[in-house]
């Protein structure tokens, strides 16, 4: 058995690289419409009051630490 697939076989799906679902073109639009909601979703974060944070368990400084993340990081 040769070194590749020795080890090809212990391989598990999520170490695998993926690819992108369908064209070029689909991966591009998921990827750009998961930014805009992404920062969307921030800026909702971002303008709640205190009460709600209270609520959601959140503290302003989580706020801040996660509205100033860039719009393409999770």
């Amino acid at each position: 058995m040769g070194t590749i697939s020795k080890w090809a076989g212990r391989l598990t799906p999520a170490a695998q690289p993926s690819s992108p679902r369908g064209s070029p073109l689909v991966w591009l639009h998921e990827v750009l419409a998961g930014c805009i909601e992404r920062a969307a979703q921030r800026h909702h974060l971002a303008n709640l009051d205190e009460h709600s944070l209270r609520d959601l368990g959140l503290t302003r400084s989580d706020v801040v630490r996660e509205v100033d993340k860039p719009f393409w990081r999770r």
